[in-house]
């Protein structure tokens, strides 16, 4: 979708549907400083924004955030990309991340890109959130989808406090 410039995006659906975690089973990327809102009715998905950037191209994503009303079957990944430009950035990041002890896959590890001319030391890192992130499956694998182009300095952490800034404490690579 291009020039996007609603508050809402709908999405209907064929079967009565359900939101588990609410608005909390849903990221989108790049991070908003208001988070999204999410509310069904029927078989009608609402998701709210608030503070959309001009020209920026955003993923939707939910996994395992919708259900049906009747066998509480998962719908296991929802996506919707949208642009609030005349393009959708196409650029990609993928990989994967292992824990440095053992050399075993790390997963639900926050993987964040942030454009290196925000960084200005490695401090930086525990006042910014990512500009686009994404999790690691149980593989370890990651794929951020829809980067501007820019140069970047990528980065994952384990999020402990759910707060998408790296603190003392939480396990960073």
């Amino acid at each position: 979708s291009l020039n996007f410039s609603s508050k809402k995006l709908v999405v209907h659906f064929n079967e009565n549907i359900l939101l588990p975690n609410g608005a909390q089973g849903f990221t989108i990327s790049p991070l908003l400083k208001t988070p999204l809102l999410a509310e069904t009715s029927g078989k009608q998905l609402t998701i709210t924004f608030k503070d959309l950037k001009p020209n920026t191209t955003y993923i939707v994503k939910g996994e395992n955030a919708i259900t049906d009303n009747t066998e509480f079957n998962k719908y296991p990944l929802f996506e919707y990309v949208f642009s609030t430009g005349n393009h959708l950035d196409t650029g990609m990041v993928t990989g994967y991340v292992y824990q440095s002890d053992n050399n075993k896959p790390a997963p639900a590890i926050i993987v964040g890109i942030q454009p290196i001319k925000n960084i200005q030391n490695y401090n930086t890192l525990q006042t910014l959130q990512p500009e686009y992130y994404t999790k690691t499956d149980t593989k370890g694998y990651y794929k951020i989808n829809g980067v501007a182009a820019d140069t970047y300095y990528l980065y994952c952490f384990n999020d402990e406090n759910k707060n998408m800034l790296y603190e003392n404490g939480e396990s960073i690579g």
